[in-house]
């Protein structure tokens, strides 16, 4: 998607000062949108799951489904999110002349900013878990509350049945 969006502005013209400063500035530009967009979604994500946090008794099938999509985003997200992390290690210790020092300190932020939105995306994931856990023993309870209750008025019945 970012890089689709940078290639629009490039047609439009829209991007030309990308190509007059050095060639880390127009790699930082590219990762700097990719973790913005990779931080938005996962705070999408993350407001999903406060909402759904805030209902667990009255979830319905609609919720369950809107969080496990999200859970799968976000396993997406792990793994885009490794690679991208793997490329900004590289860069960050490149040697390269076409990188000036200016340009490694920016691939030290953007490495950093990855990280933080690794550690946001894990603890998405850890919640999410914890939610489906939750429903789980939720489910759990209410079939093991609804049985006792049909099996007290099957006794009930079966004890009227015999009086009479």
């Amino acid at each position: 998607y970012v890089l689709e969006q940078l290639a629009s502005r490039l047609r439009s013209g829209r991007f030309k000062l990308l190509f007059r400063k050095s060639a880390g500035f127009f790699v930082y530009n590219i990762f700097d949108r990719i973790n913005d967009e990779f931080h938005k979604s996962v705070s999408q994500i993350a407001s999903v799951i406060r909402r759904s946090g805030r209902e667990y008794s009255k979830s319905s099938e609609k919720q369950l489904l809107e969080i496990y999509s999200s859970n799968v985003a976000l396993s997406h997200f792990s793994q885009a999110l490794t690679a991208n992390k793997e490329v900004l290690a590289v860069l960050r210790k490149s040697r390269l002349r076409v990188f000036n020092a200016t340009d490694l300190e920016r691939f030290d932020d953007l490495y950093n900013d990855l990280l933080q939105i690794i550690d946001t995306q894990k603890i998405q994931m850890d919640i999410m878990s914890k939610i489906f856990n939750f429903q789980t023993i939720l489910s759990s309870y209410k079939l093991n509350t609804f049985m006792k209750r049909r099996k007290q008025k099957m006794r009930t019945f079966m004890n009227y049945s015999d009086a009479v």
